[in-house]
């Protein structure tokens, strides 16, 4: 049994023996229509030490966390997944059950079953003891859009780690016929020891890791393409953000290779197969997938899109989306002797 959330979704997890199918249907069914709140001030304060714990003492994600604040003036994926202490300390019971209610409801649901079952038996048996769990109105829709970006933005995080840098760049998502060779320009960029920041940034000892993403923050709505690395000393992060721009800039200017192309696609395609390697994971994929991009069909729609491209296409995407107007910067640094000693409580 597990959870996650994302921005996109929430999802609940379990993993039984198929002669337990009915088991689950009668308890989850009966949790989800009459749910219990037990200790929830013990709850709160539970998730507000898992943000201490997951953001505000991980120098990574708290870059994240500012850059997309930073990134997104108007729309909701500038606002981390877990909240802000203010909001996680002060929301109260009578908040929680009318979110519950609007969201936690029969209408905002999937379920996939996957494994040893009967299809026509499995749908009886969720209906018999989900059919009368009450729809809801449906949630107010998102009707904010991210307005387009003027110029660059930079940010400084000051926090006592390896200094990093985080690069993110505004694009569109899965459904839009120009994510698909953005997808490949990312797996060209990074993906194995033989990628463009592999062999010219890592290898040479100017970043001691570095990685890309295409579907940041989520994939429901436009998103970002981002670029994070870890600095190798004695080089800074100046040197690493020119190294990036570098590798971004020759996707503008030169073709990339066919042998190139064709690995970036037999990745794509192979990480998709064997992301079904098991029940859970082909559960969890095809839910999440019918729940955020509306039909889950549009996954391997996008994955076969990606045969298409062409370098022609890399090519185009990286000067459509890489520019620096829709650009944003943001890095970690130490704080200075001074001012670590006092919040430290001393001298070191």
């Amino acid at each position: 049994l597990n959870a996650f959330t994302s921005y996109d979704a929430t999802a609940y997890i379990v993993s039984l023996p198929a002669n337990r199918l009915e088991l689950w249907t009668i308890l989850e069914s009966d949790r989800f229509k009459k749910p219990v709140l037990r200790e929830f001030y013990t709850e709160v304060e539970n998730v507000r030490e898992e943000r201490r714990l997951s953001v505000e003492d991980n120098p990574g994600a708290l870059l994240y966390e500012r850059l997309t604040a930073t990134a997104y003036d108007a729309h909701r994926y500038g606002v981390e997944i877990i909240g802000w202490d203010s909001e996680i300390r002060t929301i109260n019971r009578s908040e929680v059950e009318d979110y519950y209610r609007r969201y936690y409801a029969p209408n905002q649901m999937i379920i996939a079953v996957s494994g040893d079952v009967d299809p026509a038996e499995t749908v009886a048996m969720i209906d018999a003891y989900f059919g009368d769990y009450d729809r809801q109105p449906p949630p107010h829709p998102v009707q904010t859009e991210e307005p387009e970006q003027l110029g660059e933005k930079r940010l400084e995080v000051e926090y006592d780690a390896e200094p990093r840098i985080l690069m993110a760049w505004h694009k569109p998502t899965v459904g839009h016929p120009d994510n698909a060779a953005l997808t490949v320009a990312r797996h060209i960029l990074d993906n194995g020891l033989s990628s463009r920041f592999e062999r010219n940034i890592v290898n040479k000892g100017i970043a001691a890791s570095i990685s890309a993403g295409v579907d940041n923050p989520g994939e429901r709505y436009p998103n970002l393409f981002t670029v994070s690395a870890t600095v190798q000393s004695p080089h800074t992060v100046a040197d690493v953000e020119r190294a990036i721009l570098f590798e971004m800039d020759r996707l503008k200017t030169e073709p990339v290779t066919a042998a190139e192309l064709e690995k970036a696609k037999t990745q794509i395609e192979t990480a998709y197969v064997r992301s079904f390697g098991s029940n859970m994971r082909s559960a969890i994929n095809i839910a999440y997938e019918e729940a955020v991009l509306g039909n889950w069909m549009r996954r391997p729609e996008s994955i076969l899109a990606c045969r298409e491209v062409t370098a022609e296409d890399v090519q185009r995407v990286a000067n459509t989306y890489f520019k620096k107007q829709t650009r944003t910067v943001g890095y970690t640094v130490k704080p200075e002797e001074e001012e670590l000693e006092s919040a430290m409580g001393g001298t070191r």
